[in-house]
């Protein structure tokens, strides 16, 4: 249970539901959430700032993660989430921090024009989205 990208594909596959299983409240804990990727446009190897916030409502053990919907070849996406933190949050906390994101390409990830979706879950409720386009340099 110590793996968090075990965690992460067991509320992929099952939904939100399945978070109260791992000891995590489906309860709404989180208000005025957000997310923003800085600068909105990029090319094609540079890397972005994910800006990521929300109030904690109640003291909880909260699993926040982004998701980005990559854009594909033949210009379908699949979506990839990152643990962004797992960890238990003060109730009336209000909670700011900032991510960088590589979009240069992988040998397990090539990237492709167009508009990303990125989103923010919340013990595996999306409560945030934006997106990025991204272009060829």
């Amino acid at each position: 249970m110590g793996d968090s990208s075990c965690v992460s594909d067991v509320v992929a596959t099952l939904g939100p539901r399945s978070v109260r299983a791992l000891w995590y409240s489906d309860r709404r804990l989180a208000q005025n959430a957000y997310i923003r990727v800085e600068p909105a446009e990029v090319a094609i190897g540079e890397d972005v700032t994910v800006h990521y916030g929300f109030e904690a409502t109640a003291e909880a053990k909260l699993r926040v993660e982004y998701a980005i919907d990559f854009v594909k070849a033949r210009g379908k996406t699949s979506q990839k989430k990152f643990l962004l933190t797992d960890s238990t949050i003060p109730g009336s906390t209000g909670v700011e921090r900032m991510r960088t994101h590589s979009f240069k390409d992988l040998s397990t990830r090539k990237h492709y024009t167009g508009d990303h979706r990125f989103t923010l879950f919340i013990n595996g409720v999306e409560v945030a989205e934006t997106s990025l386009r991204i272009i060829f340099n």
